[in-house]
């Protein structure tokens, strides 16, 4: 209606780009409405994992898992709060427009790079590669020109990056990182006391890093994923790793792109099983939940 050519534009040059479509609100899924009569509504919270990046609608975890949800209980609803490039302490308002939707159960996908940064971390990693968009910097002169030159720069940048971006994420829920993990925790308390109020489940489904997933492999953040689980189940929380679902894949296969490492449509039907029945089993129906100690 106003005539708005760039997506149109951008097609013609790109033609297997994927489409998003967002409410008002910024997210990926429809209008904010009352929740209908007798109706059960899960809503997931993130950043661009929930989102999706790079998967079409239809192929998206949050609405595989609402398909195997409905299997058992038509009236389920599933909802998308993801936000690429939300973060702690940004994702915490987030929970709060999931309240908005009056959930019965509202699901964190954590991914490793949404906790907290202290002051002095960030001081000391103030650019990496995360390991989810991959970045390069415009090659020089003589990389354009010289095909070793090129080569050789680009190994060399390969390690920097894996030894850097590894020594980063490790860094995150590590005693370098401390205050930040802390506050990290803070803040998942605050969002489970506002959940607990309104009788909303709340659970933490954690996605792994794609990399070195590949059987033999060593997927290098295995002391990152312990640590998180023991601070979201020392809170009480129910918590899902996602990393066992994914194991033993071609890492590559998983990824949106080269030069995108979110899980791609591959990567979602691999985890919408297990998290299913994770919602299914620990949030809707926690009379079937197990004990942990804490």
């Amino acid at each position: 209606a106003e005539k708005f050519t760039r997506v149109d534009e951008a097609r013609k040059t790109n033609p297997y780009g994927v489409v998003f479509n967002f409410n008002s609100r910024g997210f990926r899924d429809r209008e904010f409405a009352p929740k209908p009569p007798h109706a059960k509504r899960v809503v997931f919270v993130g950043d661009s994992f929930t989102e999706a990046q790079g998967v079409v609608e239809s192929a998206t975890l949050v609405r595989l898992v609402e398909a195997g949800l409905r299997r058992q209980d038509p009236s389920i609803e599933a909802w998308n709060l993801g936000v690429r490039g939300h973060d702690f302490p940004d994702l915490e308002a987030l929970f709060d427009a999931a309240l908005e939707l009056s959930p019965d159960a509202v699901v964190f996908e954590m991914v490793l790079n949404d906790g907290e940064r202290g002051p002095e971390l960030s001081q000391r990693w103030p650019r990496v590669n995360d390991w989810i968009m991959v970045r390069q910097d415009t090659p020089s002169w003589l990389q354009r020109h010289s095909f070793l030159a090129g080569f050789v720069s680009s190994r060399y940048e390969l390690f920097q990056v894996s030894r850097d971006t590894t020594a980063w994420y490790r860094a995150l829920y590590s005693d370098d990182n401390r205050d930040g993990w802390m506050r990290t925790r803070a803040a998942l308390r605050r969002i489970q006391d506002k959940c607990k109020e309104r009788g909303v489940a709340l659970g933490v489904a954690l996605w792994p890093l794609l990399v070195g997933l590949e059987t033999g492999g060593t997927y290098p953040f295995e002391a990152a994923h312990a640590q998180i689980r023991k601070g979201v189940e020392r809170s009480g929380l129910p918590f899902l790793d996602l990393l066992p679902a994914l194991r033993g894949r071609d890492t590559a296969s998983l990824w949106v792109h080269s030069s995108d490492l979110h899980p791609n449509e591959r990567a979602q039907a691999l985890v919408a099983p297990v998290l299913t029945d994770f919602i299914q089993l620990r949030l809707l129906d926690p009379g079937n939940a197990p004990v942990v100690a804490k």
